[in-house]
């Protein structure tokens, strides 16, 4: 769905569209697609047996519980999604990044929910946090943007120090990295 929008945004613009009108277009896309995705997570809840199945090599998970999980996720996400309409309604800076930019936290989210990996886990936490210090700097002429950006910055930078650092140590002292073989 973001490579859909990315290229919706780059043909429309080379086309000369106004970008207020694209961006409305492209949130309007976005809702309809994570409305698919909602769909898609309610009939895999009824058709998903309680067992835990690894998915991609056992770096991520899939179980009744954790498809329960990414539900609601998505459920608040098009709740966001539907919420931003005013945003891009009344601002004129960077609206179309703004799509691209939800969605794209939404899908690292997501991968949060079914990390089974110490790295893969971090990654999402990494990216997650990327994408939202964009998010709180999207209003990049505003003092107040600048600076929570900038705090926000620090504090995660530090933060991702020390679990990268506390996951080195935990690897190097059981030889592993999965959470299914920590325990």
């Amino acid at each position: 769905m973001v490579i859909y929008l990315l290229k919706v945004v780059g043909v429309e613009l080379g086309q000369g569209r106004a970008k207020k009108a694209l961006a409305a277009e492209c949130l309007e896309a976005a809702q309809d697609g994570f409305l698919l995705v909602v769909n898609l997570f309610v009939l895999q809840l009824f058709y998903t047996s309680s067992a835990v199945d690894p998915v991609l090599g056992g770096y991520f998970l899939s179980s009744w519980g954790i498809i329960l999980a990414k539900f609601f996720v998505a459920v608040s996400s098009l709740f966001v999604l539907f919420a931003s309409e005013n945003y891009v309604r009344y601002h004129r800076r960077h609206l179309l990044e703004y799509p691209i930019m939800l969605l794209l936290a939404i899908l690292l989210l997501l991968c949060l929910v079914g990390a089974n990996n110490l790295m893969s886990l971090f990654f999402a936490v990494g990216g997650f946090s990327i994408t939202l210090y964009v998010l709180v700097l999207f209003d990049v002429y505003t003092r107040v943007s600048r600076e929570a950006a900038m705090k926000y910055f620090y504090l995660s930078t530090i933060s991702a120090g020390f679990i990268i650092f506390g996951t080195f140590l935990l690897y190097f002292s059981t030889g592993t990295a999965m959470f299914s073989e920590l325990r």
